[in-house]
């Protein structure tokens, strides 16, 4: 499938939207709308805003890019949005907002379109669920990358380095391959315990380490976990890890198309009390469907969704001072976990609801 084939797709998808829901047009102006519905493109400037510098306005017939004069020419030619029949629709860059906003009221004659920030935003959200083939090849290569990139980088760690030495390795090893750290956790020693979500800090490594990674390329995004120990594990932290591990499993193999999220997540509770830590997937979430956002929802005993074909998800269980985390996508023959690479250190639980599940142990060096 080529870049052109996946935007015919999305244009199906929303073009049916339009037609069931009684809009003339959609108006996708968040950074993760305009890379799902362009095939990968990118729409952004500052890399801290939802909202990109420039939008597409998509109806029955035509697709349109609408950017100020700094904007459009680098995304018409760059981001091969002209060779993908996007006509621009330009206004001056001092023009104050009503100005993009009246290229849209001609555009659609005067009606208002659906917007993804707007009443139909969770709807239009549902639209990209299903990954195409194209996505899925990109996602495989973003996997292998990002997997490649976070090993090395914890091969490299060495005792004394400050948790923001750490995270300045991975961000070039990221960088370096084309990805955006969207989000970059790192922790040493106890602080690994002590929070669930840790920012780097002045922090020095003694004999253990956690680096957490979301990865963005042309829109999706790759969530792993991976931990470094320097010595052997207490047997306490080996209870722990082997522990998370097999939730983990539990977590991937159920995810299977057709499957209920709260089932899976019940699934998921009852293997935390069968290991002896019943009330740990409490202090954290757990994780959910991703895609274009770190997480499009977050799994719950109250999720209401049902697992689609080629979805992708990031489950990431954790243990108070461990976690299991990698990207996986709804495959029909099962599960495919996307971010391991084979010379990591890891153990094969199985038979779950599904085949053997692989989940990355702690490297010990």
């Amino acid at each position: 499938m080529t870049r052109a084939d996946d935007v015919a797709v999305k244009r199906a998808r929303v073009r049916e939207f339009l037609d069931t829901q009684g809009f003339s047009g959609v108006l996708f102006t968040l950074q993760r709308s305009f890379s799902w519905y362009t095939g990968g493109g990118q729409n952004h400037v500052a890399l801290t805003t939802e909202a990109g510098a420039a939008s597409v306005l998509a109806t029955a017939k035509q697709d349109y890019l609408i950017a100020n004069n700094i904007e459009a020419p680098r995304i018409m030619e760059e981001e091969g949005l002209e060779e993908l029949g996007f006509q621009p629709l330009v206004y001056p860059w001092d023009a104050d907002a009503s100005e993009s906003e009246e290229l849209v009221h001609r555009v659609l004659a005067g009606e208002r379109p659906a917007t993804d920030i707007g009443p139909h935003a969770a709807d239009l959200k549902r639209l990209r669920y299903s990954l195409t083939p194209f996505e899925v090849e990109r996602y495989r290569e973003l996997g292998r990358d990002t997997a490649e990139a976070v090993a090395d980088v914890c091969r490299r760690i060495e005792r004394g380095q400050s948790e923001w030495r750490i995270a300045a390795m991975a961000s070039a090893a990221l960088l370096e391959r084309r990805i955006t750290p969207a989000v970059l956790l790192v922790a040493a020693d106890e602080r690994i315990t002590k929070y669930r979500h840790p920012l780097p800090t002045e922090k020095q490594v003694a004999r253990y380490a956690m680096v957490v990674v979301c990865g963005r390329r042309s829109g999706l995004i790759l969530s792993t976990t991976r931990l470094v120990h320097f010595g052997a594990l207490s047997p306490d932290l080996r209870r722990r890890h082997d522990a998370v591990m097999a939730i983990d499993a539990m977590f991937i193999a159920s995810t299977q198309i057709g499957a209920d999220v709260d089932e899976i997540f019940q699934r998921a509770v009852d293997s935390y009390e069968q290991a002896g830590f019943p009330d740990e997937w409490k202090l954290h979430h757990q994780g959910g469907a991703t895609g274009y956002e770190s997480r499009d929802f977050k799994g719950t005993l109250r999720s209401k969704e049902v697992v689609k074909p080629w979805q992708a998800y990031a489950w990431n269980p954790s243990i108070t001072g461990t976690k299991s985390e990698d990207t996986i996508i709804a495959a029909p023959k099962g599960p495919e976990i996307l971010s391991m690479v084979e010379d990591w250190p890891s153990i094969e639980f199985g038979p779950l609801p599904g085949p053997s599940t692989r989940r990355a142990d702690i490297l010990v060096r």
